[in-house]
């Protein structure tokens, strides 16, 4: 424990660079200058918010330079929670009553995001392609944590989600960096087949609520947060931010929708409206945030560092 009393577990000195210098970088091989896109975000200073409790800090298993937790999802039936190694290759999987690391899952490569679908206990994984060639999704068994499929999406696939509801997983293609490039991918979970595409402006990760059958997508070239209704795959509404918005995840409990880097923060699903930035604990900026809409737990991927931290949202 630290001093404040909270449970640091698999302790690891690793540190890096920020999940924003990260996602800066991507962009920059794309071709879109990391100054331009930070002055395309400037604006007024978030009102200051009281930080989220602080529960827990999981290190992914690994040596220095194996080991970048890139995004996290969570499986609120189960109590399972999935950490995407990029760079390992892997997803490791922890229990969440616990915050013990109980297996790891080989055969994915260069996972960028993960999302599940809890009624079939299935996990997609975003893959990105090499060089200009589409990128990928990996399909894996919960139960046996065995590949059982893989689908062709578009270039530069940053997120995915998956809507249990209805079945439909949700791929965020950055495309080439250009502002009109860029598209979500919609996949059919049970063919396992693309059916259709959203065109938006250089998304970069995507959430989905299922009760409200809204799918929420962090869009730099719409500078914020897009709101999508499922049913028509129409825009409804759009949350500008001055800052980059990496992550986004939806707490369908309370229809509040989070966000991650740098800072985290909440947005009223009912309104659309933003309700203020959160600095997340322990000097870590997630690059990716999950939320457990059963124990009202936030996850954050902290990329380089090679943490998962736990936070009550």
């Amino acid at each position: 424990m630290d001093g404040a009393g909270n449970t640091i577990i698999n302790q690891n000195p690793r540190r890096g660079t920020s999940g924003l210098r990260r996602c800066l970088g991507t962009l920059a091989v794309l071709g879109v200058a990391a100054p331009v896109a930070l002055a395309a975000m400037a604006g007024p200073a978030d009102a200051a918010q009281p930080a989220f409790g602080h529960v827990a800090t999981i290190y992914l298993p690994g040596a220095a330079g194996d080991v970048y937790a890139q995004a996290v999802a969570v499986d609120s039936d189960t109590n399972r929670i999935y950490a995407a190694n990029s760079l390992g290759n892997d997803i490791v999987v922890i229990d969440g009553k616990t915050d013990k690391i109980v297996a790891n899952i080989k055969g994915v490569k260069g996972p960028e995001d993960v999302a599940v679908d809890q009624a079939t206990d299935t996990i997609y994984t975003a893959n990105i392609g090499p060089a200009i060639r589409p990128g990928s999704v990996s399909v894996v068994s919960g139960v046996t944590h065995k590949l059982t499929a893989t689908i062709k999406v578009g270039q530069y696939p940053q997120g995915i989600a998956v809507n249990p509801a209805t079945g439909t997983v949700y791929v965020a293609n950055l495309g080439n960096g250009t502002p009109s490039s860029g598209s979500v991918s919609v996949i059919n979970g049970a063919t396992s087949t693309v059916t259709g595409k959203i065109a938006i402006k250089v998304p970069l990760f995507v959430a989905a609520n299922p009760v409200t059958n809204t799918v929420y997508i962090s869009a730099f070239g719409h500078q914020g947060v897009v709101a999508v209704d499922g049913a028509t795959d129409k825009i409804t509404a759009t949350i500008p931010r001055r800052k980059i918005v990496e992550s986004v995840a939806v707490d369908q409990a309370t229809d509040q929708v989070y966000t991650a880097y740098p800072w985290m923060g909440k947005i009223d699903g009912k309104t659309n409206t933003w309700l203020g930035s959160l600095p997340f604990p322990v000097n870590i900026n997630p690059q990716s945030v999950a939320v457990d809409a059963a124990t009202g737990r936030v996850y954050g991927a902290d990329g380089p560092s090679g943490a998962v931290s736990v936070v009550n949202g």
